[in-house]
């Protein structure tokens, strides 16, 4: 797999078929990506990898937290995200490059959340690091589920034509579930050996992409980019295909390659966390 992207400025010609040209590079190198995660991610994990070792250290301490398919499944999210990209810009019109600005921004958002939540996960060298690290997200992950359908169970409206009884079922479900999964992260963190309280840290969406990028990185700046576009108006984004910046090159045009360029360098990373995480050890 031919990982390199093009760099815009050694391009010659026409400067629309430049831009579009480098960009299309981009979207085909995301999909080559993705087939490795998908690939990864379907794949039976060594026995003597470090991603099986951990699992094994959670296992015999009594902390079964599935780490392996939590991982796969989010190596295969991102590789979704990322096969959308490369289908919704190079497929529509095979030999055009369509740009959906609609579904294009929160779709590069989702896996840039996505690769670099599995670079997060995987990239510390300490294994009770890479654990506490997993029941965080957990945490985070049951306690959104919960907060959220609580919320819904709260929201009950006689105007709507839904049963009075679902907003019950949903309100003592999440009473009793909610309790039940933090009390087993709990169990299960103090079983591995890990500190409790450690791994009860708030976790923001943006703190994994801020982990292994920085607060003030490039990545961290798209991200955050990429989401508020995601709300944006159309009128908006239509406006950017027309200005211009220094040189009369349009700023959607130069926003585009800091896009694509950052969704690719994310995804990339993820895949090499990935690999060197379940690659054959002869020490685990």
């Amino acid at each position: 797999m031919d990982s390199d992207a093009t760099d815009v400025s050694a391009l010659e010609g026409d400067p629309t078929q430049m831009h579009a040209d480098s960009l299309a590079r981009y979207f085909v190198t995301m999909r080559d990506i993705a087939v490795d995660l998908d690939r990864l991610a379907r794949a039976e994990v060594p026995p003597t990898c470090r991603l099986a070792a951990d699992e094994r250290t959670a296992r015999e301490a009594g902390g079964s937290l599935m780490l392996t398919q939590y991982i796969q499944e989010r190596a295969a999210t991102a590789a979704r995200f990322l096969f959308e990209l490369h289908r919704s810009t190079l497929e529509v019109d095979p030999g055009q490059l369509t740009l959906d600005f609609v579904l294009l921004y929160p779709t590069m958002r989702a896996a840039v959340e996505n690769s670099a939540a599995l670079t997060w996960l995987l990239s510390p060298a300490d294994r009770p690091e890479r654990l506490e690290r997993l029941i965080r997200v957990l945490r985070r992950d049951v306690g959104q589920f919960v907060a959220n359908n609580k919320r819904l169970a709260a929201s009950r409206n006689d105007s709507m034509p839904i049963p009075a009884e679902m907003f019950d079922q949903l309100a003592t479900a999440m009473e009793t579930q909610g309790p039940l999964a933090t009390n087993y992260l709990d169990s299960a963190a103090s079983a591995i050996g890990l500190d409790v309280r450690a791994t009860q840290g708030q976790l923001q969406t943006a703190t994994p992409i801020a982990g292994v990028y920085g607060d003030n990185s490039l990545v961290h700046v798209v991200w955050r980019f990429l989401s508020d576009l995601t709300h944006f108006s159309y009128s908006i984004m239509k406006n950017q295909e027309i200005a211009e910046a220094e040189g009369g090159g349009p700023v959607r045009i130069a926003s585009l390659q800091l896009f694509t360029t950052t969704t690719t360098l994310t995804a990339r990373d993820a895949l090499q966390a990935l690999q060197h995480a379940t690659r054959p050890e002869s020490h685990p």
